[in-house]
């Protein structure tokens, strides 16, 4: 979604300006590639979630190119400590248990060169495979890198 109708439709439905519940919480949202909390004066928690359906005929490499992108954003902000992994897939009930195997084989398979912790995850039925992920992780607030800075 463009940019513009994206931040129109955050405000039109209140989830921009909630940093207000906390101020000086909110170190990164809305507009930013991922969210960023203050946990406390030098250390931040960082967020992302990515997912998209298959790019690459091979199931395993389809995985861990979901896992590293939805990764990605997180490395782009400076935060490489403390990965934690939430795996999100999607499947046609038909889809073979040896493909969904193989997708999971290339996301743990990733996780593991990342030093991410798999935390869990959530699966659903999809009319078309969904791979992909919830990163979370810890930064040095002056460490993070933000879109307007990058």
């Amino acid at each position: 979604m463009p940019e513009r109708e994206l931040e129109n439709l955050l405000k039109s439905t209140g989830l921009v300006g909630l940093e207000k519940l906390r101020p000086g919480a909110l170190l990164m949202g809305p507009g930013e590639d991922a969210g960023a909390v203050r946990l406390s004066e030098r250390l931040a928690y960082v967020a992302h979630t990515d997912f998209f359906t298959p790019i690459v005929d091979d199931p395993y490499l389809y995985g861990r190119i979901a896992a590293f992108n939805a990764a990605s954003d997180l490395f782009a902000k400076g935060c490489t400590e403390n990965l934690g992994f939430l795996a999100i897939l999607g499947a046609p009930l038909e889809l073979p248990d040896e493909v969904l195997q193989k997708i999971l084989t290339g996301i743990r398979d990733a996780c593991v060169e990342m030093d991410a912790s798999i935390l869990g995850g959530h699966s659903i039925i999809s009319p078309w495979p969904i791979a992909g992920g919830s990163v979370v992780g810890t930064a040095e607030i002056d460490q993070i890198v933000k879109n307007s800075t990058a």
